[in-house]
């Protein structure tokens, strides 16, 4: 049987049916527990207030709710791009590109976005829930201009048909005329509206508001609003204004009484209830339901028309299975909000009673001073009496009680909801879990800071070299027990006794594990067998890639092989010389220097270099007025910062020149003390290595051994013999720990996944030190990132019906994206888009993103010297890192290679025609022939110049010997001769003094007989 259409009374029945029912639900079901919530979150009295006593009520709902509101709800205003369409084929991409930037400009710059997100939100969390409507309003807008000029002017403009019929002509006592054009302009928009709970309605069958058969607008307009809305005003001015379903609790509580007008005033401000209603039903009478839109006011029916889609979006923080309303973040707390004032009522009233206390007072003890005396209380004065004192009749008052039910009851808050005083920062006391403020900690940037110093939102280096985020620098104060740790590294750190560390025993290691512990732990552990590891910073990925004065490596080869006083560099490496001769070639190139007294190396004067070392403060000139300043041989403090790629190549550059290869991964670097070796050690360090520096040799030069995850070195025939490390290669082993004095100790809470960290010179991974309270600020995170995306995911539903309504009623605009103006037609956008949500959880939190960009930007950049990596890729991520940065358009910062080059007259510049493949691929086989070719002769004078330097060497050396063996017999004849000398005076001496003693005995003989002869009687014994 053919079913008849649907006539207006029947209809109309039906309306009043599905909202008799809506609104049966509705004040059965939930409007007193919203009611209740905003009266919770405005901390409304209770009603079971004594008068006398304590009526005190605490904010746990507003503490937690605007928390939540504010952790949210900057996620969708910090310059995110909450949703993205995305094109399912590449035709629709530019397209819906535009089509993205165009709703977010809508909704954000066309009306006030940021309230409707926070209202929206808001009262959600508040009352379960929250609708927000999307429509298209067509504007009126009147434009006034005003021009002057005379008779003749005012009758050519109206030849001209340029003066409208009705203008405004007025003359001026000059003679000239002034006429006033009035324009106007229909303009079409789109707003938002997040509506009051008490304005919607919908089925009690609902389980989302899409598939609901009723939904409805309830709303208070005036008369001239109805007539404004395009409604015949005859009609209007007819309707009752005696239908009032608003006037509810929800409604009282939060004081909007106070926005009703008085239906006495004027008739075209009074004020009726426009019910706008989306109604499935067959109204065509073909027997399947369709999406009626009708406007009614109390039992007249003012338009109907069918429609596709209803303009609703319900956002609900914690949805229920199978329910249209689920839970609001009040609920959670306002139990607790109800405890908690009751105790902290009693611990008021304790204290009050306490300091103010009742007392019994005897009969025989009072006279006509008595009462007064005790009723006014004035500090010190006496109570006037006889007899025995009156006795206070409270007992003692124990606050810690309530203090401690207090505490409990906070900590439920934080568990139910997540919010802890850690995520809030308020907690210092609870953060026990300390590293000592004269700790270096390295951050990001290259550069390092005290303990003391670090701040919130510093950015540090995590345990696998990349960076994490600092969410909280807590308080200084004193740990109870202190250590001091010392690493198989060389570092040595201090830290409190329960400062957490994630370490791993022998027997962890066979089953490649970790557990973490305090250092009270750590110190039992020590005192057993077994070492104990933490984990190791193998490359820290501090710095940034930037532009350097001088390439990494060639600083680096002219450090070690290059003159303090002029641009030359001495090495007979031909790998240096022709990465040099490159460098050089913009220049001007190499040439050989006219001095050559370095035996086989060679000195080359290298063209360019002079302005940059001078600049760099280390070229020397040999006057002390020129050479103010400078420095000398040194490692400029931006090349700390540069990236770990530029940083070992700078390395390499040393190692290649002034370094050699021991065993496996163990290399040497020799230099004479001062500042190029501390230089070189930091660098080291900030490599990952830890370097070992020996006592100087007695030529005074110094010995820093060390290792690294990567080889140090670019000559190849020191390369070649490089090994990675094996053993042990991402832990370090913990020497050795004792207990200290107590010192000044600090927290640090860091956004890494781990909750590790690195301290130190010598990246020293320690766990996160926030205090036990580290899993429920996890649980907070949850709880936001929980919330966001269902905040998000209503966000798109209501960009999507954005979307359809600006597709099929907006005109074109201009539209600002990639930094320039575009021309928008939302008629040419694709009808159905798909879209990714950015925010909340499963998306990955804004600072992970741009730190993983920061990362990949890294990678690309050397994929981009190898051809894996275009500059399209390039600009594309730096793009990403300054929309997730809030930092605006990419075009403001970047040039977008994908854009065509314009010449002086604004015109594209024609591309050179691209070679024949073929043609191309015979002139690469050439090329390659012609490269190989080249290759081996370069081979083979290499080998040519080794073998000529080698035959160079030992001839050198022959020479060496044999005037070393010239000056040897040289040396042994000079010796002997002088030997013979001293001898010979020597004999000559002796043979002088045994004369001169043969003499003085022959003189005495002769005296001695001179003397006999002259007493002895009788002459001479001869005769």
């Amino acid at each position: 049987m053919k079913r008849e259409p649907l006539t207006e009374d029947e209809l109309l029945q039906a309306l009043q049916s599905e909202a008799t029912a809506a609104c049966g639900f509705y004040d059965t079901t939930v409007y007193e527990e919203q009611a209740e919530a905003i009266k919770y979150y405005q901390g409304e009295p209770f009603g079971d207030e004594v008068d006398g006593l304590s009526q005190i009520v605490l904010k746990d709902v507003a503490e937690t709710v605007d928390y939540m509101t504010i952790s949210v709800g900057r996620l969708f205003v910090a310059g995110d791009r909450v949703c993205e369409f995305e094109a399912k084929d590449e035709s629709e991409a530019k397209a819906v590109d535009q089509a993205t930037a165009a709703m977010h400009q809508i909704f954000m710059q066309d009306q006030d976005g940021y309230r409707i997100l926070m209202d929206w939100l808001k009262a959600g969390l508040i009352e379960k829930y929250c609708a927000t409507k999307t429509a298209m309003v067509e504007e009126e807008s009147i434009s006034t201009k005003v021009y002057t000029g005379t008779a003749d002017d005012l009758m050519a403009a109206e030849e001209r048909g340029e003066l409208p019929d009705d203008a405004e002509v007025t003359q001026g006592e000059d003679g000239t005329f002034r006429v006033k054009i009035k324009t106007k302009a229909q303009k079409t928009r789109f707003y938002d509206y997040p509506l009051p709970s008490e304005e919607f309605r919908f089925s009690a069958r609902a389980r989302h508001e899409d598939d609901a058969d009723y939904l409805a607008h309830v709303c208070r307009k005036t008369r001239s609003e109805l007539v404004e809305m395009g409604f015949d005003a005859d009609m209007v001015y007819e309707l009752s204004t005696e239908d009032d379903l608003l006037t509810d609790q929800r409604r009282a509580a939060r004081d909007d009484w106070q926005h009703w007008r008085d239906d006495n005033v004027n008739p075209s401000m009074q004020e009726v209830t426009l019910w706008e209603e989306y109604i499935k039903i067959d109204a065509d009478g073909d027997g399947i339901a369709e999406r009626l839109k009708v406007f009614r006011v109390a039992d007249k029916i003012l338009k109907q028309e069918e429609v596709d889609d209803h303009p609703f979006v319900i956002f609900t923080p914690f949805p229920r299975p199978h329910r249209i309303v689920g839970d609001g973040l009040a609920d959670k707390t306002m139990d607790i909000q109800r405890i908690r004032s009751v105790v902290a009522r009693q611990l008021m009233n304790g204290m009050y009673l306490s300091n103010m206390p009742r007392y019994w007072v005897p009969q025989e003890s009072v006279n006509e001073n008595t009462y007064n005396d005790l009723l006014t209380v004035i500090p010190g004065s006496p109570v006037r009496g006889k007899g025995m004192a009156p006795t206070p009749l409270n007992a003692g008052f124990d606050a810690g009680r309530s203090i401690n039910v207090m505490e409990f009851w906070t900590g439920e808050r934080e568990s139910r909801t997540g919010i802890t005083r850690l995520n809030q920062g308020l907690d210092a006391d609870a953060l026990n879990k300390m590293l000592c403020v004269e700790t270096p900690v390295p951050m990001a940037s290259g550069a390092y800071k005290l303990l003391a110093d670090v701040e919130d939102n510093d950015w540090l280096i995590g345990s696998d070299g990349g960076s994490v985020r600092v969410v909280k620098a807590h308080e200084i104060h004193d740990p109870e027990r202190a250590y001091r740790i010392r690493f198989s590294s060389g570092e040595e750190i201090d830290a409190g006794g329960e400062h957490l560390w994630t370490v791993q025993t022998d027997n962890d290691k066979r089953y490649n594990k970790f557990q973490t512990v305090d250092t009270d732990r750590l110190f039992e552990m020590m005192q057993g067998r077994g070492l104990v590891y933490i984990p190791r910073v193998q490359r820290p990925l501090t710095g940034a890639e930037r532009e350097l004065p001088l390439d990494p490596y060639l600083l680096g080869t002219w450090l070690g092989d290059g003159s303090l006083h002029a641009p030359r560099i001495t090495t007979m490496e031909a790998e240096t010389v022709a990465y040099t001769e490159a460098w050089a070639e913009e220049y001007g190139g190499l040439t050989i220097d006219k001095q050559q007294n370095s035996g086989a190396a060679k000195t080359y004067y290298v063209k360019g270099l002079y302005p940059i070392l001078r600049g760099m403060k280390m070229l020397k000139r040999g006057d002390a007025d020129r050479d103010a300043g400078i420095v000398g041989k040194h490692i400029p403090e931006e090349y700390f910062h540069a990236s770990y790629r530029q940083r070992l190549e700078l390395l390499r550059g040393l190692m290649d020149t002034d370094g050699c290869h021991h065993s496996n991964a163990l290399c040497v670097f020799v230099q004479k003390g001062g500042k190029l070796l501390d230089d070189a050690v930091r660098l080291i360090e900030s490599l990952g290595g830890w370097p070992s520096v020996r006592p100087a040799t007695a030529a005074g030069c110094y010995q820093v051994t060390f290792s690294l995850a990567d080889c140090p070195f670019r000559l190849s025939r020191k390369a070649e013999h490089w090994r990675p490390a094996k053993a042990n290669a991402a832990t370090q082993v913990v020497k050795s720990i004792e207990r200290i004095a107590i010192k000044p100790m600090r927290c640090l809470t860091v956004d890494a996944s781990d909750g590790l960290f690195c301290v130190g010179r010598r990246f020293t991974v320690t766990h996160n030190t926030a205090s036990g309270t580290a899993m429920m600020q996890a649980q907070g995170q949850q709880f936001e990132e929980y919330i966001a995306r269902n905040f998000a995911e209503c966000f798109a539903r209501l960009m999507w019906k954005k979307y359809r309504l600006v597709k099929e009623f907006g005109q074109p605009f201009k539209l600002k994206m990639d930094g320039e103006y575009q021309q928008v037609d939302p008629a040419m956008w694709p009808d159905e888009p798909d879209m990714v949500i950015r925010v909340g959880m499963g998306t990955g939190r804004k600072e992970y993103r741009l730190a993983l960009r920061m990362q990949l930007l890294d990678i690309q950049r050397e994929g981009l010297e190898i051809g894996m990596v275009k500059k399209e890729h390039l600009f594309n991520n730096a793009g990403a890192i300054v929309r997730d940065a809030g930092l605006g358009q990419p075009d403001d910062y970047f040039v977008n290679p994908a854009k065509p080059e314009l010449d002086a007259e604004g015109n594209p510049v024609q591309e050179e025609p691209k070679p024949d493949p073929e043609m191309a691929k015979v002139e690469a086989e050439t090329q390659l022939q012609a490269n190989k070719l080249q290759g081996e002769q370069a081979m083979s004078a290499a080998k040519m110049q080794m073998m000529q330097q080698e035959a160079a060497l030992k001839l050198q050396l022959q020479r060496e010997e044999a005037e070393a063996q010239a000056q040897l017999a040289r040396d042994k004849a000079t010796f002997e001769a002088q030997q013979a000398e001293q001898r010979f005076a020597f004999e000559q001496e002796m043979a002088t003094r045994q004369f001169q003693q043969d003499s003085m005995l022959a003189q005495q003989r002769a005296d001695n007989d001179a003397k006999m002869k002259k007493y002895r009687e009788g002459g001479s014994l001869a005769e």
